[in-house]
């Protein structure tokens, strides 16, 4: 979640105070990343589907990290940074779909009104906190590590490509738990 709104929230920032680019530039980043979601959004669904719920889940997160580290981070253009938002966009907010299907796969439909309400009250801190996490990274980074432009970003965009790992390999985890052994791409 914390990668999810770090990247949707901070986007436009960098382009604009990170690359220098225009207004209108920056807020069309952040149109192309939610046009990207509706899009993206059904298609993992289907994934989900098709290829098992935490298997599918786990490969869009590390999809959602990796494109922070390997497309964001080191973006010095427009161009790059669509890119990023179609990818970022197409991947990110996968928890929406994915969240009911796989807390009954896990906990049993008898339990799924009481495990989604736990998962969503539990969600709400790093939704609160994410964003603000990104700007403190943010000022440490112009104000302590003395850094401006673009790679006064870096530390946010770290964060959010570790935070989208960091949720893949907790979901590989759950799929370990919920089979009892490490055949991690074994549909069920």
């Amino acid at each position: 979640m914390i990668a999810y709104f770090v990247a949707l929230y901070s986007l436009a920032a960098f382009a604009t105070s990170g690359l220098v680019l225009s207004q209108a530039k920056g807020a069309s980043l952040q149109s192309i990343l939610s046009a990207a979601q509706m899009i993206g959004r059904p298609c993992w669904g289907l994934a989900l589907d098709k290829g098992g719920r935490i298997n599918m889940t786990a490969i869009c997160y590390l999809v959602v990290g990796i494109s922070c580290l390997a497309i964001w981070l080191p973006a010095t253009s427009y161009g790059v940074l669509v890119l990023f938002a179609i990818v970022q966009g197409a991947t990110s907010g996968t928890i929406w779909n994915a969240a009911a299907p796989i807390t009954a796969q896990m906990v049993g439909v008898k339990h799924l009104a009481s495990a989604l309400s736990i998962f969503w009250v539990t969600l709400a801190i790093p939704a609160l906190v994410g964003q603000p996490l990104a700007i403190l990274l943010l000022e440490f980074s112009e104000n302590h590590q003395g850094r401006t432009g673009a790679s006064a970003y870096y530390n946010t965009i770290g964060f959010s490509g570790a935070m989208g790992i960091t949720g893949s390999l907790m979901l590989i985890g759950a799929k370990r738990y919920q089979q009892g052994n490490w055949k991690i791409l074994t549909k069920s």
